[in-house]
């Protein structure tokens, strides 16, 4: 499989035009905290557990989910005030008094206020989607089941809907061969990965 830079006449090679379903990022932007500092409480402890325990990290784990989702027109302006909640699931590393090493889950829910564009009325609707990724090496366990974190946060809300796309085709890819290959099912390795155009 060949790809990169096309080099000579982009027309040469082109057999058909392939219609795609792909999401469109309409609008989008980002937000950054370097310096949150957050309580987190804790469950399903695995691993070691013998107290006194020792932070080691935080970090979000699977995807953010939205909640309580409130748009709202701004006046004279193309842009729309976005309010939403955000739940974000953790994990929590530390070790123990015998320098074992554990794992416990938590979660954050957060709120967020943007200023994106949408998309005009059509038959096709939008969706907001945020992405979200927490990290943090600086924390300590409190009395009870929870731990105090110093960490740092990046969420990017994005404005998404679906679009059917007709784009030029150059075929489907065609895969080399990888070194070392032995073939142990005659005739299994010539059999077409794609259906037939």
């Amino acid at each position: 499989m060949k790809v990169g830079s096309i080099n000579g006449s982009p027309l040469e090679g082109l057999c058909y035009r392939v219609c795609v379903e792909v999401k469109r990022i309409y609008d989008g932007c980002q937000k950054k905290y370097d310096n949150l500092m957050l309580t987190l409480p804790l469950s399903s402890f695995s691993g070691a557990s013998t107290p006194p325990l020792t932070f080691i990290s935080v970090e979000s784990v699977g995807n953010a989910s939205i909640s309580n989702l409130v748009v709202t027109p701004v006046a004279n302006s193309e842009r729309y005030i976005i309010d939403y909640d955000y739940t974000l699931p953790l994990l929590v590393r530390f070790n123990d008094a015998s320098g074992l090493t554990g794992s416990a889950s938590s979660s954050i829910t957060l709120h967020n206020t943007v200023r994106l564009r949408l998309p005009a009325e059509n038959l096709v609707p939008y969706t907001i989607e945020v992405w979200a990724r927490l990290f943090g090496r600086i924390g300590s366990f409190n009395a009870t089941e929870s731990v105090t974190v110093q960490c740092c946060l990046t969420v990017i809300t994005k404005v998404v809907f679906p679009i059917d796309l007709l784009i030029p085709s150059y075929g489907y890819c065609k895969y080399p061969d990888c070194e070392a290959d032995s073939v142990i099912c005659p005739g299994f390795s010539d059999s077409n990965i794609f259906p037939p155009l």
